[in-house]
Parts: structure tokens; C-alpha cells; sequence
């Protein structure tokens, strides 16, 4: 196959050096173009061409971010490269592989940084992503398959900003017992960490939205909460938030500080579930552990 490949591109090469004189002069101007490829790896292509073409002043680069060969070079030699890329860029045979195409997709509500990574996590193994900051896009070549799983995902995540309210439990088993969410598998995580009965012995609340650092303070009985960190959504009806929480305990008969418990973390949540983010020792005399829980919900 590639030896009447070879041969047709010697021939091509012979009659285009033949029918030189007497050309068109606006034809001996370089012209710049870009072959989109389907089967072929841009580097591999760039090789091959170049190697059969041997012309001097051919400039070619291959963008393996697009899948595009992009040559500069005569209006005649451009025609004999797309006849090589046409003859080369075929599927191999018995090849399970589908064509690779390239998609652009530009986020309206979102910076293409911030979601790009589950983006990729759902590409094919030949797909490829690069981000453009400066124009807010994110190019993707992969199959069609593999593109319309991206396009899936930009739908979920490119959503408008709308803020979020974080609601932070403190829970103790001498708290009032004021009804909180529950779920078995909160309960769960309540009996592992000691609490088989508890109530709400201090809450404190925010507003935020996506990408602003959020900080809020609380006071409860034994002691005073204070939390700071940040949120990013995520794929489906869930968030990622970083927190940073440093709880300050004191003895309820006196008020002296007691102890101090910081935690640092990332929990994943779906809106509009409790989830049980960390322990602090009781302090205060109390033998059982205090529990931060806290709960998304959407404003939008």
C-alpha cells in the first residue's frame, strides 16, 4: 500500500516540476492551510509528508491539540500535500477505533479552568483536551462519543451562579433536641463516633457562592466556632467544599477556656443532605465527643 502510495506522489511531484513554467505567478505565493485529521496522529503525519514531499520552503507544524496538520507553503504543492493527506489519513483496516474529531466548547457561567478536570475524566483513550484561558474554551479531540459524553458534562457544570447556604451543626448529646436532617447513613456515622442520642448545641450559618472564600461564626454553650474555606461545584446536584474550622471550648460553669479543636478538610456533598464533617473532644468536663455536621442548600 504505501509503495503505491510512494509511487503516485513521485509521479505527481514529476509532472508539478514539468508544468512549473508558465504558472499563474500569484500561484508561486506561499498560502497558508490547515488539514484537519480523523485517523492520523499530527506528528505522524507531519513525518510522512515531509518526508515524501522533500520541497524546500514547505513549512509545516503539527497542532496535536486540534488533530490539524498546518502547512505554508505554494498554491500546487498544497494541492499535492492534500492529496497525501487524503491518501494517508484513512481508518486502518479492521481498526476498532472511530474517527477522532475536535469540538470546542466555551462555557457561558463557568471559568474553563474550573471544569475542566471532570471534563477529561470522561474522555475516550485517544481523547485529548487542552485549555484556553484567554478565550474561556476548552478544546477537546476525541470520538464523537467521547465528545458528546464532554458536551454532557459542560451542560451539568455551566450553570449560573446562584448562591449556596452552608448550615454548620455542633452536636453534643446534651445539645436541645431540635429535629436536624437525618439519614441512616448520618446515624451511622453518629453511633460509630459515640453519639447514639444528641441534639443541636450551636449552629452557624452562610451565604456564598462558587469561588468566593466564605467565613461565618458561631456560639454555642461550651464554647465558639469559627469557619472560613471555600465552594466548587461538581458534577450532578453536589458541591466540593473546602473547610477550615477551629472550635474554642470552655467549662460552662466558669467560661474558662477548656481546649481548642481545628479541623482542615474537603467533604463532597449532594445539596440538601447532612453529612457529619469531623469530631472535637468535649472538653468542659463531658466525656462524649462533639460533632460538626453541616447541610447545602441551593438559592438558585
Amino acid at each position: 500500500m504505501m509503495k503505491r502510495v510512494v509511487g503516485s506522489f513521485l509521479i505527481l511531484l514529476s509532472l508539478l516540476s514539468c508544468a512549473a513554467w508558465g504558472q499563474d505567478p500569484q500561484r508561486n505565493l506561499p498560502i497558508i492551510k490547515s488539514f484537519e485529521l480523523r485517523y492520523s496522529e499530527p506528528e505522524a503525519m507531519l513525518h510522512n509528508v515531509m518526508n515524501l514531499l522533500r520541497v524546500e520552503g514547505v513549512k509545516a507544524v503539527a497542532d496535536s491539540t486540534t488533530g490539524r496538520l498546518v502547512v505554508r507553503a505554494r498554491q500546487d504543492e498544497i494541492e499535492l500535500i492534500s492529496e497525501m493527506v487524503r491518501q494517508l489519513d484513512v481508518k486502518p483496516i479492521n481498526s476498532p477505533y472511530s474517527a477522532l474529531e475536535t469540538e470546542v466548547l466555551a462555557p457561558v457561567h463557568r471559568d474553563a479552568g474550573s471544569i475542566s478536570q471532570p471534563i477529561g475524566l470522561v474522555l475516550g483513550s485517544r481523547g485529548k483536551m487542552a485549555v484556553d484561558e484567554a478565550r474561556n474554551v476548552i478544546v477537546i479531540r476525541d470520538s464523537e462519543d467521547g465528545i458528546e459524553r464532554a458536551r454532557s458534562i459542560l451542560r451539568e457544570l455551566d450553570l449560573p451562579r446562584g448562591s449556596l447556604t452552608l448550615q454548620f451543626l455542633v452536636l453534643g448529646s446534651d445539645g436541645s433536641q431540635t429535629a436536624v436532617p437525618q439519614s441512616e447513613k448520618v446515624l451511622k456515622e453518629l453511633s460509630d463516633l459515640g453519639l447514639k442520642e444528641y441534639g443541636i448545641l450551636g449552629r452557624a450559618s452562610v451565604r456564598t457562592v462558587e469561588g468566593q472564600q466564605f467565613e461565618s461564626q458561631g456560639f454555642f454553650k461550651r464554647g465558639n466556632l469559627r469557619l472560613t474555606g471555600s465552594v466548587r461545584m461538581t458534577a450532578g446536584s453536589s458541591v466540593e467544599i473546602a473547610i477550615n474550622a477551629e472550635m474554642v471550648l470552655s467549662n460552662p460553669s466558669d467560661q474558662q477556656q477548656s481546649g481548642r479543636a481545628t479541623l482542615r478538610t474537603t467533604v463532597n456533598m449532594p445539596i440538601g443532605h447532612l453529612v457529619v464533617v469531623g469530631l472535637a473532644p468535649a472538653g468542659g468536663g463531658a466525656t462524649e465527643p462533639l460533632v460538626l455536621a453541616m447541610t447545602v442548600r441551593s438559592d438558585v
